[in-house]
């Protein structure tokens, strides 16, 4: 009998981490109950939204990752508006300070409407601040952008988007009116080649013809060639742009629609310059798109959805590589495996540590809890086990037979989980422990080598890993 320590250093520890580089992981024991946003900021992760705990921390509505464990931001971000939940909707940093955006009255106990600034410290507000919501960020052209559904900054008449220079807030031209019933206006900003691409809810920029999207140059408003017209035949609700994103030197757009200028596009399309098109042959009509960023060379994609877009069930999140569309691991989804039509599913990703990382309204990953937060590539899991607890692996290295057991000789409980890898991270085998009986799983037919495992408990949370070694 050989009993593996799980206190992962050397060799053990790099091979661990190639477990995790191809699976969703824990970022500690996450946060609740609704994130929104992220953004990192003086080396560490930045989470925002309506968070009241984070890691088993208390904090008022954004909570900061260190890599290691979760902590509040000063007192936070309070203030109720119209009995709504104070909420942080978008960050950003900016001049060496990270922005906040959301509904809001009060940022460290002082009063900021909609929109404050942290240094590190401290919280400040800008001027009196935003008289509306605060969806979007972005530094362009040296200022930060600010979009949302507004009328006025620090008293200075705008529509629904604003650019702030350190000092003071300016429009964009005549900016951005908003829709049908003054809904949303703009909800997210990317960046590229010189120019400021904006989708939300809304029909002109400028003054002219843009629905949904338009861009900025610095000093006038344009539309996508004649610009576009969204609408979303399934439902009464209106249909709007949630996300863009320049990838492949072509432009992502995503929301809730289903249709683009009357032809079906399924909630996402690609812009080339010249035309829309769309990146599906056939999709579920329940799909949105929230998010997406470039990381690794893909695009990343999130939002509510289960299937469709790959052909295979992505619960969320999918890649898209300029041909066509894969899963992302086991996705991830809320308890049931389907989104409740009130959940918004993943809605933002951020890079930091080397790894990526997604939050949103979901709690697991396959059969891994990920508490509306997870990391793509790091081993952010490995903090969830404790460095006094061993397991007994046996016969290990074995001609591929194994038997698990804890070190004090007990028996592990009913339906822990056992999952193992090979060397690329894909996962290979499972295993589940029935009842009273011993947990063993049989790998004899796989080639010898190093493999790796780890073990997770009934509620899903990692409670042990380590390698298997096969010789035959």
């Amino acid at each position: 009998m050989k009993k593996i320590k799980l206190a992962l250093l050397g060799l053990a520890c790099c091979l661990l981490g190639n477990i995790n580089a191809q699976s969703w992981n824990p970022v500690g024991t996450g946060l609740s109950p609704e994130p929104g946003c992220m953004a990192v900021y003086n080396g560490n992760l930045y989470v925002g939204g309506y968070i009241t705990n984070a890691g088993g921390v208390p904090v008022n509505t954004i909570a900061m990752w260190d890599g290691t464990n979760w902590s509040a931001v000063g007192s936070g971000i309070t203030g109720a508006v119209n009995s709504s939940n104070p909420e942080i909707y978008a960050m950003a940093v900016y001049n060496g300070d990270l922005y906040v955006g959301g509904y809001f009255t009060t940022a460290g106990g002082a009063p900021a409407s909609n929109i404050a600034k942290w240094n590190g410290t401290g919280w400040s507000a800008l001027g009196s601040g935003i008289n509306g919501f605060v969806h979007t960020m972005s530094v362009y052209n040296g200022k930060l952008i600010i979009g949302g559904n507004f009328t006025s900054a620090n008293g200075l008449p705008l529509n629904n988007i604003t650019a702030w220079d350190g000092t003071t807030f300016s429009s964009l031209g005549t900016g951005i009116p908003s829709g049908y019933m003054n809904l949303w206006g703009v909800t997210n900003m990317s960046t590229d080649n010189s120019l400021l691409y904006v989708t939300g809810y809304f029909d002109s920029a400028g003054g002219k013809l843009c629905n949904s999207v338009a861009q900025w140059d610095g000093t006038n408003w344009s539309a996508f060639g004649k610009g576009i017209l969204l609408t979303r035949l399934w439902t009464s609700l209106p249909a709007w742009g949630y996300t863009i994103s320049s990838y492949n030197n072509e432009l992502f757009l995503g929301g809730a629609f289903d249709s683009i200028q009357g032809a079906t596009t399924y909630a996402a399309t690609f812009w080339n310059g010249t035309n829309w098109n769309t990146p599906f042959n056939s999709a579920s009509t329940s799909l949105q798109f929230n998010c997406s960023m470039v990381y690794n060379g893909l695009l990343y994609a999130g939002g509510k959805f289960y299937s469709g877009i790959s052909g295979s069930l992505e619960n969320g999140v999918a890649t898209w590589n300029g041909s066509k569309w894969d899963t992302v691991g086991s996705g991830l989804s809320a308890d049931s495996g389907i989104y409740p039509y009130s959940d918004s599913g993943v809605v933002a990703f951020c890079a930091y540590n080397g790894a990526l990382y997604a939050t949103g309204n979901f709690t697991r990953s396959g059969k891994t809890v990920v508490n509306h937060i997870a990391a793509w590539g790091a081993v952010t899991g490995i903090a969830a086990i404790k460095n006094e607890q061993t397991f007994s692996v046996y016969p290990n290295p074995s001609n591929g037979i194994f038997n698990f057991q804890l070190a004090d000789g007990q028996q592990l409980t009913a339906d822990s989980h056992l999952e193992v890898y090979n060397m690329l991270g894909e996962e290979i085998a499972t295993q589940t422990k029935s009842g009273d009986a011993q947990l063993s799983i049989n790998l004899s037919e796989k080639p010898a080598g190093i493999y790796l495992y780890r073990m997770l408990s009934k509620t899903g949370a990692v409670i042990g890993s380590g390698k298997l070694v096969i010789e035959h």
